[in-house]
């Protein structure tokens, strides 16, 4: 007499769910708690506290209860929002970081070339006091 298949994919989930998780497992189910925190799904306190279970989860079983109330593929499906919010900052092209670089040496060189010139004996006295 054989098992039915239904039973043989019960038997082969419950031997899976005794495994033991690896790193890789890990980091696979807190992407996806990082999506779901992305899409709104779970709040900061509660992605907090699921990364905290998912790094202490040892096996399958552990691993599937942190994520059991999230839609797997629903969230791998559906964009974020604003993918750059889910980056946590604003896009930023090149043209506009090198603009951003070129303004900050321009006032370093502003500061450098107008900073007020001290005389050497001020830095004397300074050094007499520290002692």
């Amino acid at each position: 007499m054989t098992a039915e298949p239904e039973d043989q994919m019960a038997v082969a989930a419950a031997t899976r769910s005794r495994l033991r998780a690896s790193h890789a497992d890990r980091e696979r189910v807190i992407d996806m708690l990082k999506a779901a925190f992305v899409h709104g799904r779970v709040t900061k306190d509660e992605f907090d506290a699921r990364v905290g279970q998912a790094f202490a989860s040892r096996t399958y079983a552990e691993l599937a209860a942190v994520t059991a109330d999230i839609p797997a593929r629903q969230i791998a499906d559906q964009p974020p929002s604003n993918p750059a919010r889910a980056q946590g900052r604003p896009t930023m092209s090149h043209a506009a970081k090198a603009r951003r670089c070129v303004v900050i040496a321009l006032i370093m060189m502003t500061v450098a070339t107008f900073a007020p010139v001290v005389p050497r004996s001020s830095y004397s006295r300074l050094s007499v006091l520290r002692l």
